[in-house]
């Protein structure tokens, strides 16, 4: 399994470090991403309800790969950019992209998380592998990223090893409300939005996949540990990086502890 690591190429600064160590607690509690009011509820209630809502996220993630097959004669390996591992809820896709000819990066700031990342990313490829007849081409093992991606963004390509117009799909299911900071956030945005830039004949088939509760949907929610973007911001800052207009063209919602998620898929026009 190949990992890269972005703070050993620029030195520990003590930001990433912050927040390096901030997340490693995080993602070990048994509680992770409960909301603040619910957390008085059992271990094992916590557990139902964040697998639940990764069958979600995962059902959602996988229609869209069958989308981009179904429209994409693939020649070379389309690219997937996974941004927040988190303890691994949202990923139960991850074989189907293996099994499907993607090339999977997952990005992530927590070693505690890139572990866990490596060793199921490492199962689902071993499980592709050991099927592998050779009548196509060999499954492509996913790569783990320890980094922190508004600094990896900065230059994607000596840190993630790739060009942004080459990522096909990117995924982030609850975290851009999770960022350090709403200018954090916007700069996120907008490098995401550039990888739409690219066309293919007479449409865009590169699209980002975003799993996250809106503002619009949930206007009392009051967080302590995220922040909630409107949809409209959201699209107007990947237009900005696109330098076209965003159009979310397909939405789920699923509501998780009295908050509204949405699924969206973002393309240009």
């Amino acid at each position: 399994m190949f990992k890269r690591t972005l703070e050993n190429s620029l030195g520990i600064s003590q930001r990433l470090d912050r927040q390096r160590r901030h997340w490693n607690k995080v993602v070990k509690d048994k509680k992770a991403f409960i909301p603040w009011e619910h957390k008085g509820i059992s271990e094992e209630e916590a557990e139902k309800e964040n697998l639940a809502f990764g069958e979600f996220a995962s059902g959602y993630m996988s229609e869209e790969l069958k989308i981009y097959c179904q429209k994409k004669d693939k020649i070379n390996p389309p690219m997937i950019l996974s941004v927040g591992w988190g303890k691994g809820y949202d990923y139960g896709w991850l074989r189907e992209a293996i099994s499907s000819g993607f090339k999977t990066s997952i990005v992530d700031i927590s070693d505690v998380a890139c572990s866990w990342a490596e060793a199921f990313a490492e199962s689902q490829w071993k499980i592709e592998s050991d099927q592998y007849d050779y009548s196509t081409n060999p499954p492509l093992e996913p790569e783990v990223i320890r980094a922190e991606i508004r600094s990896a963004l900065k230059d994607p390509e000596t840190f993630l090893g790739l060009e942004l117009r080459t990522v096909a799909i990117w995924y982030m299911s609850r975290i851009i409300g999770c960022l350090p900071s709403e200018k954090s956030a916007t700069k996120v945005l907008q490098k995401m939005g550039e990888s739409l830039r690219e066309k293919k004949e007479d449409e865009s088939l590169n699209r980002i996949v975003l799993i996250s509760a809106l503002r619009d949907d949930n206007p009392d929610r009051v967080g302590k540990t995220s922040k909630l973007y409107s949809r409209n911001s959201i699209l107007q800052h990947i237009s900005e990086g696109s330098g076209s207009p965003s159009v979310h063209c397909r939405e789920k919602v699923y509501r998780y502890f009295g908050q509204i998620y949405t699924a969206m898929t973002i393309t240009t026009k």
